[in-house]
């Protein structure tokens, strides 16, 4: 009988509180907000059924090795593109089958935020490149912001994206368009 435990508990009991009407376990606030709204709604989609949720969830982690792909497609070719989307598929094929004998790892059938911070952080990396390659628009700017924004809500952890963006932007903006800097 599978069943959420340790950190997916936690986020389980969030969004099953949230769905009854307690909002995230008040006075509690929630580590992971983005993720616990997810929760809640895939519950809400599907009913309470563990498996159908996991379900859900694996369908929208399935657009993780397509956007891998995209990030090969724009850092080098079609090849290092379908490489990166295979080793994401069968990295989580492999774990699907190791979990029953570990249990100190995040794969596509637990409430984990890894995975979905991950998709997240890579669809901010592809809007960067396509941001440095293009001729700079300035809405990108907001979509990067956005995505990172929703990255920050599932781990906090991915603000320190910023800092590796700033110094990128600071070189071709500041040589060409101080006044966007």
């Amino acid at each position: 009988e599978p069943y959420p435990f340790s950190d997916p508990l936690i986020y389980a009991q969030y969004s099953q509180s949230a769905l009854v009407g307690e909002g995230f376990l008040w006075p509690d606030i929630p580590t992971r907000p983005f993720y616990v709204m997810l929760l809640t709604w895939m519950y809400a989609i599907v009913g309470q059924n563990y498996s159908h949720v996991i379900f859900l969830q694996t369908v929208l982690l399935a657009f993780f090795p397509a956007v891998l792909y995209l990030l090969g497609r724009e850092l080098g070719s079609r090849p290092l593109g379908l490489m990166l989307a295979l080793l994401a598929i069968l990295r989580d094929l492999t774990a699907n089958h190791a979990a029953p004998f570990a249990l100190n790892y995040s794969y596509s059938k637990m409430f984990m935020s890894e995975l979905p911070t991950a998709l997240f952080l890579v669809i901010f990396t592809i809007l960067a490149i396509r941001w440095m390659k293009s001729s700079k628009p300035i809405w990108f700017f907001l979509l990067m912001g956005g995505v990172l924004g929703v990255a920050s809500l599932i781990r906090l952890q991915s603000a320190v994206m910023m800092a590796p963006l700033a110094v990128l932007a600071l070189f071709p903006l500041w040589k060409h368009r101080r006044r966007e800097w």
